[in-house]
Protein backbone atom coordinates (compact mmCIF):
# COMPACT_ATOMS: atom_id res chain seq x y z
CA UNK A 1 0.00 0.00 0.00
CA UNK A 2 2.70 2.19 1.02
CA UNK A 3 4.70 1.28 -2.26
CA UNK A 4 0.88 2.34 -4.01
CA UNK A 5 1.03 5.74 -2.55
CA UNK A 6 4.68 6.65 -2.77
CA UNK A 7 4.35 5.78 -7.02
CA UNK A 8 0.73 8.21 -6.78
CA UNK A 9 2.94 10.81 -5.45
CA UNK A 10 5.53 10.87 -7.95
CA UNK A 11 3.25 10.31 -10.64
CA UNK A 12 1.30 13.72 -9.28
CA UNK A 13 5.03 15.12 -9.02
CA UNK A 14 6.21 14.55 -12.86
CA UNK A 15 2.88 15.66 -13.71
CA UNK A 16 2.89 19.39 -12.10
CA UNK A 17 6.66 19.18 -13.70
CA UNK A 18 5.46 18.52 -16.79
CA UNK A 19 2.49 21.26 -16.96
CA UNK A 20 3.59 24.46 -19.61
CA UNK A 21 4.90 27.42 -17.53
CA UNK A 22 6.04 30.52 -18.45
CA UNK A 23 7.64 32.73 -15.95
CA UNK A 24 8.88 36.22 -16.25
CA UNK A 25 12.26 37.32 -15.80
CA UNK A 26 12.19 40.82 -16.48
CA UNK A 27 12.31 43.18 -19.15
CA UNK A 28 14.28 42.90 -22.00
CA UNK A 29 16.91 45.90 -21.81
CA UNK A 30 17.71 44.46 -18.49
CA UNK A 31 15.81 45.90 -15.33
CA UNK A 32 14.81 42.32 -13.53
CA UNK A 33 11.67 41.42 -11.08
CA UNK A 34 11.20 38.28 -9.41
CA UNK A 35 7.86 39.61 -8.01
CA UNK A 36 6.49 42.72 -9.71
CA UNK A 37 7.31 44.69 -12.55
CA UNK A 38 6.70 48.91 -12.52
CA UNK A 39 6.71 49.84 -15.78
CA UNK A 40 5.02 53.09 -17.84
CA UNK A 41 1.51 52.47 -19.37
CA UNK A 42 0.72 53.61 -23.14
CA UNK A 43 3.70 51.32 -24.86
CA UNK A 44 5.05 48.50 -25.71
CA UNK A 45 6.90 46.65 -23.34
CA UNK A 46 9.64 43.86 -24.04
CA UNK A 47 10.13 40.89 -21.62
CA UNK A 48 12.52 38.15 -21.47
CA UNK A 49 11.01 34.63 -20.15
CA UNK A 50 11.56 31.37 -19.25
CA UNK A 51 9.74 28.26 -20.64
CA UNK A 52 9.28 24.59 -19.00
CA UNK A 53 7.21 22.00 -18.94
CA UNK A 54 6.93 21.83 -22.42
CA UNK A 55 5.87 25.31 -22.80
CA UNK A 56 8.02 26.06 -25.83
CA UNK A 57 6.80 24.14 -27.94
CA UNK A 58 2.76 24.81 -26.59
CA UNK A 59 0.76 27.20 -29.03
CA UNK A 60 0.79 30.46 -26.17
CA UNK A 61 -1.81 32.99 -25.53
CA UNK A 62 -1.46 36.20 -22.76
CA UNK A 63 -4.32 38.29 -21.39
CA UNK A 64 -4.00 41.57 -19.56
CA UNK A 65 -6.49 41.83 -16.25
CA UNK A 66 -6.72 45.28 -14.14
CA UNK A 67 -6.57 43.96 -10.27
CA UNK A 68 -8.64 45.95 -7.95
CA UNK A 69 -10.98 44.84 -4.84
CA UNK A 70 -10.04 41.14 -4.95
CA UNK A 71 -11.56 41.28 -8.48
CA UNK A 72 -9.70 40.74 -12.17
CA UNK A 73 -11.23 42.17 -15.18
CA UNK A 74 -10.07 41.60 -18.33
CA UNK A 75 -9.05 44.51 -20.41
CA UNK A 76 -8.41 43.62 -23.88
CA UNK A 77 -8.89 40.18 -25.79
CA UNK A 78 -6.23 37.16 -25.78
CA UNK A 79 -3.45 37.64 -28.10
CA UNK A 80 -0.53 35.02 -29.22
CA UNK A 81 2.93 35.26 -27.90
CA UNK A 82 5.18 35.87 -30.78
CA UNK A 83 9.02 35.05 -29.70
CA UNK A 84 11.70 37.62 -31.24
CA UNK A 85 14.27 36.47 -30.16
CA UNK A 86 13.34 32.93 -28.88
CA UNK A 87 13.23 33.80 -25.23
CA UNK A 88 11.75 37.56 -25.64
CA UNK A 89 8.33 38.80 -26.23
CA UNK A 90 6.41 41.92 -26.60
CA UNK A 91 2.73 43.58 -25.54
CA UNK A 92 1.23 46.37 -25.47
CA UNK A 93 0.07 47.87 -22.11
CA UNK A 94 -2.66 50.23 -21.82
CA UNK A 95 -2.02 53.98 -20.74
CA UNK A 96 -3.31 54.12 -17.21
CA UNK A 97 -4.67 57.79 -15.40
CA UNK A 98 -2.65 56.45 -11.79
CA UNK A 99 -0.46 53.95 -10.36
CA UNK A 100 -2.83 50.61 -11.63
CA UNK A 101 -2.06 46.80 -10.70
CA UNK A 102 -2.21 44.32 -13.72
CA UNK A 103 -2.07 40.72 -14.44
CA UNK A 104 -0.29 39.38 -17.28
CA UNK A 105 -2.23 35.78 -17.52
CA UNK A 106 -0.76 32.78 -19.84
CA UNK A 107 -2.18 30.12 -21.52
CA UNK A 108 -0.82 27.79 -23.15
CA UNK A 109 -2.16 24.87 -26.15
CA UNK A 110 -1.55 21.72 -24.68
CA UNK A 111 -3.38 18.77 -27.32
CA UNK A 112 -7.15 19.08 -27.07
CA UNK A 113 -7.30 21.54 -23.98
CA UNK A 114 -6.08 25.35 -23.15
CA UNK A 115 -4.55 25.17 -19.48
CA UNK A 116 -3.35 27.91 -17.40
CA UNK A 117 0.43 28.78 -17.87
CA UNK A 118 1.99 31.15 -15.11
CA UNK A 119 0.69 34.96 -14.56
CA UNK A 120 2.90 37.85 -14.04
CA UNK A 121 1.95 41.11 -11.76
CA UNK A 122 2.59 44.27 -13.04
CA UNK A 123 2.61 48.31 -11.59
CA UNK A 124 1.33 50.43 -14.44
CA UNK A 125 2.58 53.75 -14.20
CA UNK A 126 1.08 57.01 -15.96
CA UNK A 127 3.67 58.03 -18.89
CA UNK A 128 3.69 61.55 -17.14
CA UNK A 129 4.67 60.26 -13.87
CA UNK A 130 7.81 61.85 -13.18
CA UNK A 131 6.31 65.19 -14.02
CA UNK A 132 3.51 64.62 -11.35
CA UNK A 133 6.15 64.02 -8.74
CA UNK A 134 8.30 66.96 -9.96
CA UNK A 135 5.39 69.43 -9.82
CA UNK A 136 4.19 68.32 -6.33
CA UNK A 137 7.89 68.09 -4.76
CA UNK A 138 8.72 71.96 -6.07
CA UNK A 139 4.85 73.26 -4.50
CA UNK A 140 6.18 71.44 -1.44
CA UNK A 141 10.18 72.73 -1.81
CA UNK A 142 8.72 76.40 -2.54
CA UNK A 143 6.71 76.13 0.71
CA UNK A 144 9.53 75.55 3.06
CA UNK A 145 12.05 77.80 0.95
CA UNK A 146 14.36 75.35 1.44
CA UNK A 147 17.68 74.82 -0.82
CA UNK A 148 19.34 72.27 -2.12
CA UNK A 149 23.42 71.81 -1.65
CA UNK A 150 24.95 68.97 -4.10
CA UNK A 151 28.00 66.88 -3.37
CA UNK A 152 30.24 68.30 -6.48
CA UNK A 153 31.45 64.51 -7.51
CA UNK A 154 27.80 62.91 -7.80
CA UNK A 155 27.09 62.80 -11.29
CA UNK A 156 24.45 60.41 -11.71
CA UNK A 157 22.47 62.55 -9.03
CA UNK A 158 23.00 66.00 -10.56
CA UNK A 159 21.67 64.44 -14.11
CA UNK A 160 18.82 63.39 -12.67
CA UNK A 161 18.78 67.10 -10.56
CA UNK A 162 19.11 68.58 -13.72
CA UNK A 163 16.23 67.11 -15.40
CA UNK A 164 13.89 67.88 -13.45
CA UNK A 165 14.44 71.20 -13.49
CA UNK A 166 15.84 71.70 -9.71
CA UNK A 167 18.19 74.06 -8.77
CA UNK A 168 20.70 73.44 -6.57
CA UNK A 169 24.02 74.10 -5.75
CA UNK A 170 27.52 72.59 -5.75
CA UNK A 171 29.54 72.57 -2.30
CA UNK A 172 32.32 70.01 -1.36
CA UNK A 173 31.25 70.67 2.54
CA UNK A 174 28.39 70.76 4.34
CA UNK A 175 27.69 74.05 5.68
CA UNK A 176 24.71 75.60 5.79
CA UNK A 177 22.35 73.97 8.50
CA UNK A 178 18.65 75.46 5.77
CA UNK A 179 20.26 73.62 3.27
CA UNK A 180 19.62 69.86 2.48
CA UNK A 181 22.51 68.47 1.20
CA UNK A 182 22.69 65.56 -1.30
CA UNK A 183 25.77 63.37 -2.29
CA UNK A 184 26.35 60.13 -4.23
CA UNK A 185 29.60 58.28 -3.65
CA UNK A 186 30.93 54.54 -2.37
CA UNK A 187 31.05 53.77 1.08
CA UNK A 188 34.17 56.04 1.89
CA UNK A 189 32.64 58.74 0.83
CA UNK A 190 29.89 58.06 2.27
CA UNK A 191 31.36 57.40 5.43
CA UNK A 192 33.53 60.61 5.36
CA UNK A 193 30.62 62.92 5.02
CA UNK A 194 28.53 61.40 7.92
CA UNK A 195 31.16 61.60 9.77
CA UNK A 196 31.82 65.83 8.80
CA UNK A 197 28.52 66.65 9.12
CA UNK A 198 27.75 68.53 12.22
CA UNK A 199 24.39 67.99 14.33
CA UNK A 200 21.77 69.78 12.24
CA UNK A 201 23.06 69.00 9.10
CA UNK A 202 20.27 67.31 6.79
CA UNK A 203 22.31 64.60 4.24
CA UNK A 204 20.62 62.40 2.32
CA UNK A 205 23.61 59.80 0.61
CA UNK A 206 23.13 57.66 -2.22
CA UNK A 207 25.67 55.02 -1.83
CA UNK A 208 26.71 51.78 -1.88
CA UNK A 209 27.98 49.34 0.98
CA UNK A 210 29.11 46.20 1.18
CA UNK A 211 28.29 45.78 4.99
CA UNK A 212 24.78 46.88 4.33
CA UNK A 213 22.09 45.32 3.03
CA UNK A 214 20.31 47.37 0.21
CA UNK A 215 17.76 49.69 2.22
CA UNK A 216 17.16 53.27 3.09
CA UNK A 217 18.96 53.90 6.69
CA UNK A 218 17.75 57.14 8.09
CA UNK A 219 18.49 58.47 11.55
CA UNK A 220 16.67 61.79 12.70
CA UNK A 221 18.81 64.26 14.47
CA UNK A 222 17.27 66.96 17.13
CA UNK A 223 17.70 69.52 14.02
CA UNK A 224 18.57 67.71 11.07
CA UNK A 225 18.71 64.17 9.74
CA UNK A 226 21.65 61.67 8.47
CA UNK A 227 20.31 58.87 5.70
CA UNK A 228 21.96 57.01 3.84
CA UNK A 229 20.59 54.90 0.60
CA UNK A 230 21.83 52.07 -0.59
CA UNK A 231 19.20 51.24 -3.27
CA UNK A 232 20.36 51.71 -6.86
CA UNK A 233 17.52 54.71 -7.09
CA UNK A 234 19.72 56.33 -9.68
CA UNK A 235 20.67 53.42 -12.18
CA UNK A 236 18.26 53.54 -15.20
CA UNK A 237 16.33 56.73 -13.43
CA UNK A 238 14.04 57.79 -16.61
CA UNK A 239 12.92 54.06 -16.79
CA UNK A 240 12.15 53.29 -13.39
CA UNK A 241 8.64 54.72 -11.54
CA UNK A 242 9.14 52.78 -8.82
CA UNK A 243 12.65 54.77 -8.69
CA UNK A 244 11.76 57.71 -9.40
CA UNK A 245 8.79 57.49 -6.74
CA UNK A 246 11.31 56.43 -4.08
CA UNK A 247 13.57 58.87 -4.76
CA UNK A 248 10.52 61.98 -4.50
CA UNK A 249 9.53 60.29 -1.62
CA UNK A 250 13.18 60.40 0.34
CA UNK A 251 13.13 64.27 -0.75
CA UNK A 252 9.62 64.56 0.67
CA UNK A 253 10.91 63.57 3.35
CA UNK A 254 14.10 65.80 3.72
CA UNK A 255 11.55 68.29 3.47
CA UNK A 256 9.82 67.12 6.62
CA UNK A 257 11.07 69.13 9.91
CA UNK A 258 12.85 66.40 12.01
CA UNK A 259 11.40 65.97 15.95
CA UNK A 260 11.97 68.06 18.45
CA UNK A 261 14.37 66.49 21.26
Amino acid sequence: MNSLLLISATMTAIAALAEPRVEVLGEQEGRTSTRTLHVFGGRELAVQVQLSGGADGAQLRGRLYQLAGGVAAPLAEEFPIVFAPADHFRFAIPSVAHVTLMELRFTAQAEAARQKAGAARLAVYPLDHAVQLQARFAAAFEKAGAKLWVASDSPQLKTVLRAAGMIFEEHETIQAASAIHLAQGDAETASRLVQAAPEDAKLLIFTTDPQLPTGVYWTDRPRGFIAKVTLPVLADFDRSPDRQALFYHLLHRALTPSPSP
